[in-house]
């Protein structure tokens, strides 16, 4: 309990010392780290972030979307084929039914991942265009992934 203690205690200290506030006359800065980020750069950064996870959202609701068309389509095929009334009939009906739900499935998912890949290109260039430190893409190259559906 006193190491978990002494534990907490130390890292607490080692954050604060590491964050610190300063300000400026006409700019508010921002220490982290090893960085100074002025406000117009959070600002901008910020920005940026948020048009790339609206654009992330955005994609992935679409991508819900296709994905529920393609199993009430599949729904509507199975019960049909289960109308036929020949064993070969219904075993082709099923056949189709589950090749159209796979292929709209698989155009989804590469929808999806295309427009994650857009989204984070363009958020490369918007970053780019905020000037920040090299050293604070590190971070984002770190979290940079896509949706794994």
């Amino acid at each position: 309990m006193k190491k978990i203690l002494f534990l907490s205690l130390f890292a607490m200290a080692f954050v604060a010392t590491t964050l610190t506030f300063a300000s400026n006359d006409a700019l508010a800065k921002v220490k982290f780290w090893s960085w100074t980020l002025t406000s117009t750069q959070i600002v901008c950064i910020k920005s940026a972030v948020e048009k790339r996870e609206t654009y992330i959202i955005d994609v992935t609701t679409t991508f819900q979307t296709a994905l529920l068309s393609a199993l009430t389509e599949r729904k509507t095929n199975l019960l049909a084929a289960r109308s036929l009334t020949t064993k070969d009939e219904i075993k082709t009906a099923v056949k189709k039914a589950r090749n159209v739900f796979n292929t709209n499935k698989k155009i989804a998912k590469n929808n999806l991942r295309k427009s994650e890949k857009k989204a984070w290109a363009i958020f490369k260039k918007d970053r780019k265009a905020c000037k920040l430190p090299s050293s604070t893409i590190d971070i984002e190259k770190e979290n940079e992934s896509t949706t794994t559906i």
